[in-house]
């Protein structure tokens, strides 16, 4: 018997327009009804899924930003993986010397960037909240 489904969201759950079809509700429900948790399992910010939960009247914990967080239907952090700090340091110092855009996703579900980068149009189009700061390695985005 299936106890638990997890389920992406771009690609899988998502169509083409970062909706979810009607199949895919109406399947959800069912599997709801019948008592199999649902999981959304997902790169996105905890603030992109909230609306994927509560369409989905989803009740179980979700997993996001790439595994890293775990959270309750209502949002709540249950389980935070952070990098450790000087990782996260030596990533930005080597994408400030490459010239490329660099990323952090918060525990309070925003992407906060430095530099203009082509990716950004991405996330803006699926939903993600995303921030411009002055400086990334700020302690209140690192330690966040």
């Amino acid at each position: 018997m299936i106890r638990l489904i997890t389920i992406d969201l771009d690609g899988t759950l998502f169509d083409s327009d970062s909706k979810i079809s009607n199949d895919n509700k109406r399947a959800i429900s069912k599997c709801i009804n019948s008592g199999i948790k649902i999981v959304i399992s997902t790169g996105k910010s905890i603030k992109c899924v909230d609306s994927v939960i509560k369409e989905l009247g989803l009740v179980d914990l979700q997993i996001v930003s790439g595994g890293t967080i775990i959270i309750t239907p209502d949002l709540k952090i249950q389980t935070v993986m952070k990098i450790p700090r000087n990782s996260v340091f030596n990533a930005i110092n080597l994408a400030r010397d490459s010239s490329i855009g660099f990323g952090l996703d918060t525990t309070g579900g925003n992407l906060c960037y430095e530099k203009e980068h082509e990716n950004l149009k991405y996330f803006l189009e699926t939903g993600e909240i995303i921030e411009k700061v002055e400086n990334i390695r700020q302690d209140s985005i690192v330690d966040n």
